[in-house]
């Protein structure tokens, strides 16, 4: 009989609606949008194939249990009544989170502990085992939830942050986080442009995070393929066989995704970051599909492509790009993506107008401001 399990996944303010349709697209199911993220269902191939394919979702959390926790003794309790042994793989480490409180439970840090020492006390009861506390990189990420005087506990499934894509071994200054610059694109409707022959430009392309989450995007590379054939650490209820079966197809579809990468430039002024930005498009397997190279943003043009997004519809070549100004925003980002109304237009509508976070002039296309500074993305119109 096939288990379900009940899943979470955590996104950036403000994408989670962004979130909700690419599970969907998944096949996911009971897919609903909840507070910081989004809730689904599903058997464990679901939840690995979140693991490995979401590009916006922060973690992917799995539920254990939950249980009353007016106090510290019920949370002890309630915790203490897992099955740990079949839970926790023998020698990995542990961290815990703790977020909410109670109204006896207000302090996070003590909850944590709390729950800390349920789980070290069922291993050792039952295993003679303690294992070690590892805050930074654990082997098992125990995630509690306290609301209405009950605890909700999970576990990250992928047993790390999702924006760590792995190919990111080197950063300029302020990197934009690998789920944000996804979600800027999907709200760009970079995938419908890239499927339709269109091209992306970054002119301040930094260390190539942007461009080389649009080369996943349009290649149909998983996100989670870097991170090897190891699959989740520190659950003692990881499915090789089943992780091994998605990754396999990751990788069929990665390499037939290859042959249909449309033209993608980065340019930087700063000579020293776009080698490093080379470097992580060669550690993502882009090394020779995207363009990367030295410029300033007044000397960019659009890639020549009949197909190219931010150019007039019937034209053959790109016009040249509207003026930007310096002042404020100067690490402003344009993405093109098609007209709202494709019978009425395929190029992307430029208009200049004063971005709420500084008040100063750049480009945008009217959904959402795409300056480097962005505060937030806008829901706007879907």
């Amino acid at each position: 009989m096939t288990m379900t399990y009940r899943y979470f996944a955590t996104a950036a303010r403000g994408t989670g609606f962004l979130l909700a349709d690419e599970l969907r697209a998944l096949g996911l199911q009971q897919v609903r949008e909840s507070g910081a993220g989004v809730t689904f269902a599903g058997n464990l191939a679901d939840g690995y194939r979140a693991c490995l394919w979401s590009r916006l979702a922060s973690r992917i959390l799995c539920e254990l249990g939950e249980f009353p926790a007016a106090d510290a003794d019920q949370l002890y309790a309630g915790v203490s009544a897992l099955d740990w042994p079949a839970l926790h793989q023998p020698g990995a480490s542990i961290a815990v989170q703790v977020t909410g409180t109670t109204k006896t439970l207000t302090n996070s840090h003590f909850s944590a502990l709390k729950v800390k020492d349920a789980v070290v006390d069922s291993l050792r009861a039952a295993r003679d085992e303690r294992p070690s506390v590892d805050a930074k990189d654990p082997d098992l990420a125990l995630f509690v939830r306290l609301r209405d005087e009950r605890a909700t506990l999970s576990f990250d499934l992928a047993g790390r942050p999702l924006h760590r894509r792995g190919y990111r071994r080197e950063a300029g200054e302020a990197p934009l986080r690998e789920t944000l610059a996804a979600a800027l694109l999907v709200r760009a409707g970079w995938p419908a442009v890239a499927a339709a022959g269109g091209a992306l430009l970054d002119p301040m392309c930094g260390a190539g995070t942007l461009p080389i989450e649009a080369a996943l995007m349009a290649s149909d590379t998983a996100p989670g393929l870097l991170w090897g054939t190891a699959g989740p650490r520190g659950w003692a209820g990881h499915d090789r066989k089943i992780w091994h079966g998605l990754m396999v197809e990751a990788a069929d579809r990665h390499e037939a995704g290859l042959a249909q990468l449309p033209v993608m430039v980065g340019r930087d002024r700063d000579e020293k970051v776009i080698e490093i930005a080379k470097r992580n498009a060669a550690v993502a397997g882009f090394a020779d599909h995207i363009l990367f190279e030295v410029g300033t943003v007044e000397s960019t043009e659009p890639p020549a492509s009949s197909k190219c997004i931010g150019t007039r519809k019937g034209a053959r070549q790109p016009h040249r790009l509207p003026t930007i100004s310096q002042t404020g925003c100067a690490r402003m980002r344009r993405i093109w993506r098609s007209g709202r109304n494709a019978k009425e237009s395929n190029a992307t509508v430029y208009t200049t107008q004063t971005c709420p976070s500084t008040r100063s002039q750049s480009t945008c296309t009217g959904h959402s401001c795409t300056c480097r500074s962005m505060h937030r993305l806008r829901r706007s119109t879907r």
